[in-house]
């Protein structure tokens, strides 16, 4: 007897080593990168969204000012994920953007090995180790795509579970000391990314109310999670006193519809990213989290006891999420929105895999077999995802190198919707962001009123028009139309351009052309 339970250990230790011999490789890849692009790493690692924070981060390190264009004072981003890179931009001084992409790929690596951590801390609660350890390859290669993009996202996984490994401790009391940093904690996931305010208040609704009818918390304890909010009471405050906007301005533009009954464009856009995205694992834990809701329904005793109201508020918080952005937005999501998935999967997991242990045997035995085989995938995903390149992120980045050029020879302000980031991040001339996402209030008012975009693009006395157009779309004039990404629901601004274009710069299916607004039509 005493030999097997040294067999089990070395069996555990063995399944430990691999799982955290995968994560490191996935570490280590960020040296490779930077080995193999050297100064292009910026371009074929992140998402061109990514290049909105930078430019701020870069204008608000160096030189005190929360701006894009170096012109209009913007909150259109998420504030602790600009203030890391702030802090980055700090310590590098402004220098070279290799250096910049090896010291942000270091702090992605930490994250992602926090993230793995602390889901391997939830799901052992409830799982045998290998199926902890094959539910912690699973989630970190979504939190991988997350981090990899550049986005905030990623940081906001990392929150989360933060967030939800403190409150599942068994050490957890309703103690002011412990709400206090239960709070705060919850302060950190809003700041990371906003919208996760909702699985704070689903948080609220099922765990921390309940709690207080239940006599389980005193006042001094309800009063001590209310300070540890404090953060976020604070981080709205200087909204409205700086920007005159309670919420970022970048949520606002997307915002803009004229009714907000369910948009089925942005339905079908997150269709498009759960079962056609990057990983089939979002399809995977979108249907578990399904059938866990579902079991949760009709099984009134939980097998994770005590667990039921934080169970309900994850399991809940993506399909909330995923309704409210389709209320209030008629624009195209993307996958850094999909980040609610991972965070819920996991515990559908766990109260799964918790309920199918009481009934099936083969449940342990299958852990092995399933740790294997995730083993064997997350390594083979990490070596495509740090060889190869991401197409439209390289054409992107491409794009705003040769507006770069352009710009060093054209001084003057440049305007552009779609896909400014990196050719603001690029380029020496202010750059005009006309989705508004990194603009102010005032500019939100034009396209609310839908005004003619000529008319507004000289008011804010730009010289060079960017448009991004597909090439069959191309005709002697052509109705531009910003934002772009909006839908039918959502106002517009237009105008026409039939000038020659001073410049054209194509990288596969896009387009640039650069047009000179001083030049007759």
């Amino acid at each position: 007897m005493r030999q097997m339970d040294r067999s089990e250990k070395v069996r555990e230790r063995m399944y430990l080593l691999l799982a955290w011999m995968a994560l490191a490789l996935a570490a280590g890849c960020v040296f490779f990168a930077n080995l193999r692009f050297g100064s292009a790493v910026m371009g074929v690692a992140f998402q061109d969204d990514f290049y909105y924070y930078a430019t701020v981060a870069r204008n608000l390190a160096l030189h005190g000012w929360s701006t894009f264009d170096g012109i209009h004072l913007t909150n259109g981003y998420h504030p602790l994920w600009l203030g890391i890179l702030a802090a980055l931009t700090w310590l590098n001084g402004g220098g070279s953007d290799r250096r910049f992409a090896l010291m942000l790929e270091c702090v992605q690596a930490g994250l992602l090995g926090a993230t793995a951590l602390f889901v391997f801390r939830i799901a052992r609660r409830f799982c045998s180790l290998p199926w902890a350890l094959t539910i912690q390859l699973l989630t970190a290669s979504l939190a991988l795509i997350q981090l990899r993009s550049g986005m905030e996202a990623g940081l906001a996984i990392v929150a989360a579970f933060a967030l939800l490994d403190f409150r599942g401790s068994a050490r957890f009391s309703w103690s002011a000391r412990n709400a206090f940093l239960y709070g705060l904690l919850a302060s950190l996931l809003v700041l990371s990314r906003l919208d996760a305010g909702l699985l704070v208040a689903l948080l609220i609704a099922f765990d921390v109310l309940p709690a207080a009818l239940r006599k389980e918390t005193s006042s001094a304890s309800l009063a001590a999670f209310a300070a540890g909010l404090a953060p976020v009471a604070l981080y709205l405050g200087l909204n409205v006193i700086v920007f005159g906007t309670l919420l970022p301005i970048s949520g606002t533009a997307k915002q803009l519809r004229h009714h907000h009954t369910p948009s089925a464009r942005a339905l079908a856009s997150f269709w498009e990213q759960i079962v056609h995205g990057k990983s089939p694992v979002y399809a995977l834990f979108a249907v578990l989290v399904v059938i866990a809701l579902l079991y949760l329904a009709i099984r009134r005793r939980s097998p994770l006891a005590g667990h039921r109201g934080v169970m309900t508020a994850v399991l809940l918080f993506p399909l909330v999420h995923v309704l409210l952005i389709c209320c209030m937005s008629d624009w195209l999501v993307w996958d850094w929105y999909l980040y609610p998935w991972p965070i819920a999967g996991v515990f559908a997991c766990c109260l799964l895999l918790a309920a199918g242990s009481r009934h099936a045997v083969w449940m342990g035995q299958a852990g092995s077999a399933a740790f294997a085989g995730t083993f064997a995938l997350f390594v083979m995903y990490v070596l495509l995802l740090y060889t190869g390149t991401n197409p439209a992120q390289s054409l992107t980045y491409l794009a705003g190198e040769d507006v770069a050029r352009f710009a060093a020879e054209h001084p003057g302000i440049y305007a552009m919707g779609d896909r400014a980031g990196a050719v603001g991040y690029l380029s020496s001339q202010p750059v005009i962001q006309l989705e508004g996402l990194m603009m102010d209030k005032a500019y939100l008012e034009n396209v609310r009123e839908g005004k003619d975009l000529r008319s507004v693009l000289r008011s804010y006395g730009v010289r060079y028009y960017i448009s991004t157009e597909y090439p069959d779309k191309l005709t002697k004039c052509f109705l531009a139309r910003e934002p772009v990404q909006a839908g039918l629901d959502s106002p517009v601004m237009t105008g026409m351009f039939c000038s020659k274009p001073l410049a054209a710069y194509p990288h596969g299916y896009l387009t640039n052309r650069i047009f000179d607004l001083t030049s007759p039509d």
